[in-house]
């Protein structure tokens, strides 16, 4: 029924969409206005003495928790999920005023507190379901030897998210389970105690790791906020009081000595890290990790409490060559811009490759409509000399690149920057650049079957990093070239792949599992190791795959360009913390009238 009910309701939404737009023309909220970030000063660092406290708290309470019953655990995260929609405002308002706001005002900045309110309701339901929610779908790819349940859409976020489809792929060759880990459940590892090290660039990322420590893998932690947003500090602890007062959370302020003092104290069991390579190495390593010959013995690293690690990636996004209209070039041209400028370039889901077929006819009309959207962006890169550095050095192994945008000593502002007609050997494939700058690189496409395998050897070996990429195909494409398409999703050695979405999207889907391919080790760590998110708590995740509808039923929401996206990511934080059709209706009709600033 639902298979065939989202044709029908992707036609539905659009032509109600387009009435909608007709009859609101006149009522229209204004483009927002832009707002200049102000500098932020980093908190005071907490005091040792107040840190040991902390930690003291956290191992005292470590089996309370531990042996705490799922749905009791359940209704306090229900408790944070009031407080949440209570505080949304002043979240917003404190990272706006350190971030700025740019093309759609405080939208970016709101949706992203709207993924935090859903990955909370998700992990709500899974303790509510101790552990194993029911999964909607279950198949098993015998071509593959490999299980791959659909997780996501379900209930009222059917609506929310129509035509779209998550699944989750088992490791080949294993069965499907779910649960807490076998350690965890038998008690034959005492409950951890965490330090999470804190992501600097965006809320989510920390949320996720708080809930992912406490909930799926049933320890305490101590939150030690990065310096670059420790402003958010305080809203987290707001938004997770009854954690806090619980005595399983506990959250300090402080830089590199903090950080080093908590990963060598004798209370903290384990580190959980969202970030670098080079911090998950200079923990690991002391510096970087060794680099033996083949075949000798890695030595043992000098950090040895268990180091877990989200990190990086040269995220690639493949374009897959067809038939496409103006209109179709246009609506993925922004989706690929908007994918680069989210919280401008400084994601480990960013866009900084894209892959194209070379001999496709549509090439150059496909970078043209790129650079024009690129031009168009009005969100400034946030720069700091660091990023100045990085963007210089970028620069200077592409010296015909064009740049939109200039360096401004003054406003600390970068351009971004495109530099196409690269080739696999020519492209920049070992640093990730962590700013504006994106890469075009050429692929051979005599035939499709010869396009995907080499799409698939670039991505897989010559570019750093395995956390996320995405494709994007026509469905008339995909009807045609069925297997040289299902040979491209499922050899990109990826933990995440969007199809026809850009990644900033399953990252934002907790049902989905979030981290590195599992194939890195400790002395090549690349984008990480371990899986956060899998909200099912599903065992030996191999990747997620989020299928999204070639023609978006409404105008995406994660467009930079949004023009109403302030009022759809705030009803969007009530209706995903609460999901109900109340909740729902009012989002959904600011939805219909959304479009972008550039069609007006």
């Amino acid at each position: 029924m639902v298979e065939f009910l989202t044709p029908v309701g992707i036609t539905t939404y659009r032509a109600a969409s387009a009435s909608a737009r007709a009859m609101s023309r006149f009522c229209r909220t204004l483009r927002p206005a832009y707002r200049a970030p102000v500098k932020h000063t980093p908190h005071t660092p907490t005091d040792f003495s107040r840190i040991e406290e902390s930690l003291k708290t956290l191992h005292q309470n470590r089996l309370g928790w531990a042996s705490m019953q799922a749905s009791e655990k359940a209704k306090i995260l229900e408790h944070c999920l009031g407080n949440i929609v209570d505080i949304s405002d002043e979240w917003v308002q404190k990272t706006v005023q350190v971030k700025g706001s740019y093309e759609n005002g405080e939208g970016e900045e709101t949706m992203a507190l709207s993924s935090i309110a859903l990955m909370t309701r998700d992990y709500v339901t899974c303790l509510k379901a101790n552990y194993k929610p029911a999964i909607p779908k279950v198949r098993h790819n015998k071509e593959r030897d490999q299980v791959v349940c659909e997780v996501f859409p379900t209930g009222l976020l059917r609506l929310a998210f129509l035509g779209m489809k998550g699944e989750v792929w088992v490791k080949r060759g294993e069965g499907l389970t779910q649960g807490l880990a076998p350690d965890v459940l038998d008690g034959s590892t005492p409950p951890p105690v965490f330090l999470i090290l804190g992501a600097g660039n965006q809320a989510p990322a920390v949320v996720g790791d708080i809930l992912h420590c406490l909930c799926t893998q049933n320890g305490v932690g101590i939150l030690k906020m990065n310096p670059v947003n420790d402003f958010l500090g305080p809203v987290i602890e707001k938004a997770f009081k009854p954690l806090v007062d619980k005595g399983v959370l506990q959250i300090v302020y402080g830089g590199g000595e903090t950080g080093a003092f908590l990963c060598n104290h004798d209370l903290v069991t384990e580190v959980h890290m969202t970030g670098s390579a080079d911090t998950f190495n200079a923990i690991k390593w002391k510096g970087k990790p060794p680099r033996p010959s083949a075949g000798a013995t890695i030595p043992k690293a000098t950090f040895e409490k268990p180091l877990y690690g989200e990190l990086g990636c040269i995220t690639p996004y493949i374009i897959v060559p067809g038939d496409w209209s103006d209109s179709d070039i246009d609506s993925k041209a922004r989706q690929c811009v908007s994918a680069k400028v989210h919280n401008a370039g400084h994601n480990c889901i960013a866009l900084e490759v894209l892959v194209v077929p070379k001999g496709w006819h549509l090439r150059e009309k496909f970078m043209e409509g790129s650079g024009t959207t690129s031009a168009n962006a009005k969100i400034d890169p946030r720069g700091t000399r660091a990023v100045e550095r990085g963007m210089t050095t970028s620069c200077s192994g592409f010296p015909d690149a064009e740049l939109f945008g200039s360096f401004d000593d003054d406003t600390d502002k970068c351009p971004w920057v495109l530099a196409s007609g690269l080739t696999p050997e020519t492209a920049s494939s070992k640093v990730e650049n962590w700013c504006g700058v994106m890469q075009e690189v050429q692929v051979p496409n005599a035939s499709m079957t010869q396009y995907v395998h080499e799409a698939v050897e670039f991505c897989n070996t010559k570019l750093w990093g395995n956390l996320s990429c995405a494709v994007f195909v026509h469905p008339d494409t995909q009807a045609k070239y069925k297997s040289e398409v299902d040979f491209l999703v499922s050899n990109l050695k990826y933990g995440c792949v969007g199809v026809n979405v850009p990644t900033i999207v399953p990252f934002a889907v907790p049902a989905l599992g979030w981290g590195g391919y599992p194939s890195n080790g400790d002395e090549d760590i690349q984008s990480g190791n371990c899986m956060v998110h899998n909200s099912y708590c599903i065992h030996s995740i191999e990747k997620s795959v989020l299928y999204g509808p070639w023609k978006a039923p409404l105008y995406p929401v994660w467009n930079f360009d949004s023009d109403n996206l302030e009022s759809i990511s705030r009803l969007l934080v009530k209706f995903f913390a609460f999901p109900t059709l109340r909740n729902f209706a009012p989002a959904a009709f600011q939805a219909l009238i959304a479009g972008s600033f550039f069609d007006k």
